[in-house]
């Protein structure tokens, strides 16, 4: 299988933990916290921030946050990154949305909004890293766009189960789900959430497709490609698009390269993991036995982005 590499996504290593980004989630946590803390009924409230960093900088960062009384809690939080502009080294109109719907303040949901915060910024710092150097933006930014607008759409769980790894898959959410790790490490707490992920990928497998899973598969491939191809016009790229997975005609060999992409990511989370564990000596066991969430459980706590940021900026 001579073409293999060329099917593979490219698996860069990054820095685990940026301390530009933790030092100012923090002073953004210390600030909003204490406002949801006091929380009694429905309210909304702006706050805005500048971050002035060696290799982090960001002009009037508007957060504006949204409490809501729900029967359960739960935290959703939106990037607005469309009309960001790099002023001066200084990125611009950026804008974080939360809406975080509230049963009851405790620890444990304080803990998973602050890393939450902690994971907004890390988008925000890969998209100021890319403008500043005025970097042609990753396959995987794109194709992280194009997975939530196929979000739902499929009727076979093998085919929504391979969306769902190919979203926690994607460079950029594992970066982000790596310093919510952190977070929660940091705070001598559990984050579920990556352990389960690793899980999924670990126990993914090929197997023979049904006709069915064979029409969504196909849709799944051509839609990602197609998508990819029709807003870029960087050449380098378009010549790589040609020869990847997505224009792979055999589904067998197709599920073969994916298997081998999500086992591989599974083993990096693995690493990453290990590295922090060691850096902050506090390894936390996790059980075994510990149930794998639901599929599409965890989308709740998914940085969702304008549909149309990432393509706009592939033109």
């Amino acid at each position: 299988m001579k073409k293999f590499n060329y099917y593979k996504f490219y698996l860069k290593e990054t820095k685990s933990i940026s301390d530009s980004c933790e030092k100012n989630a923090d002073i953004i946590i210390n600030t909003i916290i204490p406002y949801i803390i006091s929380f009694k009924k429905n309210d909304k409230k702006n706050f805005i921030f500048n971050i002035a960093e060696p290799d982090f900088n960001v002009k009037d960062l508007l957060i504006n946050i949204n409490l809501i009384k729900f029967s359960e809690n739960v935290c959703n939080a939106v990037s607005y990154l469309t009309n960001s502009e790099l002023v001066n080294n200084f990125l611009e109109k950026v804008e974080i949305k939360f809406n975080i719907f509230i049963k009851d303040i405790d620890d444990d949901f304080l803990i998973k909004i602050e890393s939450i915060i902690l994971h907004e910024l890390l988008h925000i710092f890969q998209h100021y890293k890319l403008s500043s150097k005025n970097k042609f933006r990753p396959s995987y930014f794109s194709i992280g766009v194009i997975i939530n607008q196929l979000r739902n759409k499929f009727s076979s769980e093998y085919i929504t189960n391979i969306l769902d790894l190919l979203y926690i898959s994607i460079d950029h959410e594992i970066a982000a789900n790596i310093h919510q790790y952190y977070y929660y490490l940091r705070n001598n707490k559990k984050y579920n959430l990556i352990i389960n992920n690793i899980k999924k990928l670990e126990k993914f497998n090929t197997k023979v497709l049904s006709n069915n899973e064979i029409n969504e598969l196909n849709i799944l491939k051509n839609h990602i490609y197609n998508c990819i191809i029709h807003n870029i016009s960087n050449k380098n790229y378009l010549k790589k698009m040609n020869v990847s997975m997505w224009k792979e005609d055999n589904n067998s060999l197709f599920l073969i390269i994916l298997e081998d992409y999500f086992h591989k990511k599974a083993k990096l989370l693995k690493n990453k993991i290990n590295r922090i564990d060691k850096k902050l000596n506090k390894p936390i066991s996790y059980d075994i036995n510990e149930t794998i969430s639901n599929l599409y459980t965890d989308w709740n706590y998914m940085i969702e982005y304008d549909p149309y940021y990432f393509l706009n900026l592939l033109k």
